[in-house]
């Protein structure tokens, strides 16, 4: 069975935001869906979610 892609991405804050009643600062990251991230990435409070995948070690 394939695996499912995750529902939420994590994005960069570039600028301060509330998002359901709490503030969200920059220099962190929060988990958005696509429908919550699209206007904030329009209004350039967080960057393009991380979408490389992590490198693996060779143990």
């Amino acid at each position: 069975m394939a695996s499912k892609q995750p529902l939420t991405q994590d994005y960069l804050i570039l600028q301060s935001f509330r998002l359901g009643g709490r503030w969200h600062h920059p220099e962190s990251t929060i988990a958005l869906t696509p429908s919550q991230a699209s206007m904030l990435l329009l209004n350039g409070k967080v960057s393009q979610p991380n979408t490389t995948q992590p490198a693996e070690s060779d143990e």
